[in-house]
C-alpha cells in the first residue's frame, strides 16, 4: 500500500490584500460642497492607505452632479469600469444617497457589483452589500433617498414659481445671438456685430424672404451662431418669436420633465409663462417685432395646410391621402405605440428617405408635435375634411401611450 502524506495549508502564508476604492459625490458645485467632497477624498485616501490589509485602488469623486441618474457621472463610470476589469474588491461610500438617489439605478448597480464579486460598504447606514440583510435594507433606504430627492425638487420648483410670480426670477444667463450676459451689470448687453445679424434677419423676413433662404444666405456669408453651428429654419423661427430682442424676458418656456431624468420639456401651455418687460436694451423695436410675429403666424397657418400624409385639394377644399406618406404615418404611430422614443423613430424615417411636411429631416421636435396632432384622430370632427389614415382602435392606443408617457415622466414646475 502506498504511503499517503497529507500536506496541510501553510497558515503562515500572508493573506491577500483587498483592493479598496472609494466613491464620493456632491450635487452642488458651490465652494462649501467642493470643500466637502475634497475632504471626503482625503479622508478615504488616508483610511485605505493606513490599513495594512487593504491595497489602495483610488478615490473617485463627482462634483456638481445629481445622484438621481448615472448618465453624467464620469467618475462613477470610471469606477464601474475598473470593477468590471477585476481591479477592485471593495467600494467605500459615505452614504446610500451619495451612491445613488434613484432606487432602480442603485439596486441595478449593486446587483451587478455583487455578481462580479465587489462589495460596497455604506458608512452612515453601516450596511455591507455582502451581508444577508444588505439588499433588503438598501431597497428601503434607497426609496427614502429617492423620495427625499423628489421632495427637494418640488421645494425648488415651488420657490422658482414664487420668484417668477414676484418678478424676481434669476436670469438663465445662456448665450443668445445678439446678447451676452454681463455679470457686473446683472443683465444682458448687446454684442454689436451679432446685433447686426439679428437686425438683418428681421429686416429680410419683413421683406418677404423665407427663413430657409435667410439661413442659406447667412451660411454662404460664413455667419455662424455663437456655438459655431449654422443657422437653420428652426433656430431662426425661435429668434423671430423671442421677446428678448425687444428687451423683454419670457420665463418658463421650458419645464423639467422629471426629478429623475432632469430633461427639459417645451411648455406648450401646460403651465403659465411670465413675461418681464424692459429688462435690457432692445435690438429690435416693438413695431418691427410685432410685424414679424404677425407674418410668422400667417406663415404658420399656411404651413398647417401641409399635413404629412396628405395633400390639400383646393378645388374640393379637403385633404386627400398621399399613399407613400400615409405608410410612413402608420409606421410612426406603430413605433410610438411599441414605445420607441422619438429620436429612434426620426432616425428610421430619415433612413427610409422620408421628409417632413416642410421638406426637412424628421427630428424629435417634429415628432413630438406630430403625435399630439389631433388631425390624425379619426374621431375628431373639428378638423378640415379628410379621410382618416388611422383607425379608431389604433389611435386609442396612441392616445393611451401618450398619456402613459406623460404620467410616467412629466413632473410639472
Amino acid at each position: 500500500m502506498k504511503e499517503v502524506i497529507v500536506l496541510k495549508p501553510d497558515s503562515r502564508q500572508p493573506e491577500k490584500r483587498k483592493r479598496v476604492a472609494a466613491y464620493a459625490r456632491v450635487s452642488d458645485d458651490s465652494d462649501p460642497m467642493i470643500r466637502s467632497v475634497e475632504a471626503q477624498v482625503s479622508y478615504y485616501s488616508r483610511m485605505i492607505q493606513r490599513n495594512p490589509k487593504w491595497e489602495y485602488a483610488g478615490v473617485f469623486a463627482d462634483r456638481g452632479i445629481s445622484g438621481t441618474g448615472t448618465k453624467h457621472r464620469d467618475a462613477f463610470h470610471e469606477l464601474m469600469v475598473k470593477c468590471d476589469k477585476g481591479e477592485v474588491d471593495i467600494i467605500l461610500c459615505k452614504s446610500i444617497s451619495r451612491f445613488a438617489r434613484n432606487t432602480v439605478d442603485l439596486l441595478s448597480n449593486i446587483r451587478h457589483l455583487k455578481e462580479i464579486g465587489v462589495e460596497v460598504r455604506f458608512e452612515r447606514e453601516k450596511i455591507s452589500t455582502f451581508s444577508k440583510e444588505g439588499e433588503f435594507m438598501l431597497t428601503i433606504l434607497a426609496s427614502f433617498a429617492q423620495e427625499e430627492s423628489r421632495s427637494i425638487s418640488e421645494n425648488v420648483k415651488w420657490g422658482m414659481r414664487k420668484q417668477m410670480q414676484a418678478g424676481t426670477a434669476h436670469y438663465y444667463k445662456q448665450r443668445i445671438v445678439g446678447y451676452c450676459y454681463d455679470e457686473e451689470q446683472q443683465k444682458y448687453v448687446i454684442v454689436p456685430e451679432e446685433a447686426e445679424t439679428v437686425r438683418y434677419i428681421f429686416r429680410e423676413y419683413l421683406h418677404g424672404v423665407s427663413l430657409s433662404k435667410i439661413a442659406r444666405i447667412l451660411t454662404e456669408k460664413g455667419v455662424r451662431k455663437h456655438s459655431g453651428g449654422t443657422f437653420d429654419t428652426h433656430s431662426l423661427a425661435d429668434m423671430i418669436e423671442n421677446p428678448i430682442y425687444v428687451g423683454d424676458l419670457l420665463h418658463q418656456k421650458l419645464y423639467v420633465e422629471s426629478h429623475l431624468t432632469h430633461k427639459p420639456v417645451t411648455n406648450h401651455g401646460e403651465l403659465p409663462q411670465y413675461l418681464y418687460k424692459d429688462c435690457h436694451e432692445p435690438i429690435i423695436d416693438r413695431e418691427t417685432f410685432e410685424m414679424a410675429a404677425e407674418i410668422h403666424e400667417k406663415r404658420r397657418k399656411m404651413y398647417l395646410r401641409h399635413k404629412f400624409g396628405y395633400q390639400y385639394d383646393a378645388v374640393n377644399k379637403r385633404f386627400v391621402i398621399v399613399p407613400k406618406e400615409a405608410e410612413a404615418v402608420k409606421l410612426i404611430f406603430k413605433l410610438y405605440v411599441e414605445r420607441y422614443n422619438c429620436s429612434v423613430i426620426a432616425k428610421k424615417l430619415n433612413e427610409l428617405g422620408y421628409r417632413s411636411a416642410r421638406g426637412s429631416d424628421f427630428n424629435i421636435n417634429i415628432l413630438e408635435h406630430f403625435v399630439r396632432d389631433t388631425f390624425y384622430d379619426p374621431n375628431d370632427q373639428t378638423n378640415e375634411p379628410h379621410d382618416p389614415i388611422l383607425d379608431s382602435e389604433t389611435y386609442e392606443k396612441v392616445e393611451a401611450e401618450r398619456q402613459r408617457r406623460k404620467g410616467l415622466h412629466w413632473t410639472q414646475i
